[in-house]
């Protein structure tokens, strides 16, 4: 999928060490929970655990 693609090429300015999780993986979950009408982290932390298995 081309938006995949586009969004494992943002590189990531966060510290190495304290990264508990990709970047792409944050920007592609949120882009699904904002898709499914999510409005804040809290909503989309809510979509991660139902769709777990589908995300995984």
């Amino acid at each position: 999928m081309q938006i995949l693609t586009k969004i494992e090429e943002i590189s990531d300015p966060r510290m190495l060490g304290k990264v508990q999780h990709n970047l792409s993986t944050i920007i592609f979950v949120a882009l699904c929970g904002i898709l499914s009408g999510c409005d804040d982290w809290n909503d989309i932390r809510d979509y991660c655990k139902v769709k777990r298995a589908w995300l995984s």
